[in-house]
């Protein structure tokens, strides 16, 4: 049996909330969650169609793109963003 390289395999799988993660950016992008909506994990387990942890998981990332705040008490919301932001991220 020949050498298989592992690690690149293992590189190129990706997570299950890191799929939800990059959709969920893709939503926010595309207008389908809009500013101030709360993000619940029910539905959008739904829409992936996936338990509530993976989901979890994604909403735990959300700090690396400020496209989602969590406030006390309400959950997580999509962000409000400034015009600069909207024009960096395209």
């Amino acid at each position: 049996m020949q050498g298989i390289n592992w690690v690149m395999r293992v590189n190129n799988i990706e997570s299950t909330s890191d799929i939800i993660f990059q959709g969920l950016i893709e939503m926010i992008y595309e207008g389908k969650f809009l500013p101030g909506q709360k993000l619940i994990q029910e539905e959008i387990a739904n829409i992936f169609n996936v338990s509530r942890v993976p989901v979890r998981d994604a909403f735990q990332k959300r700090s690396e793109t400020g496209l989602a705040e969590k406030i006390p008490r309400r959950g997580l919301i999509v962000a409000k963003l400034s015009e600069k932001r909207t024009l960096e991220l395209h």
